[in-house]
């Protein structure tokens, strides 16, 4: 159970990581158009 939330949580770490990095590319691409 403990094993499953922490994976579960370092996933979410993870894709939030991830995310955040396709915001601030789209968000200099989206600069680079306009």
């Amino acid at each position: 159970m403990f094993v499953a939330y922490k994976y579960k949580l370092y996933q979410t770490k993870k894709l939030k990581y991830i995310h955040n990095k396709i915001d601030i590319s789209g968000i200099i691409y989206n600069h680079c158009i306009a």
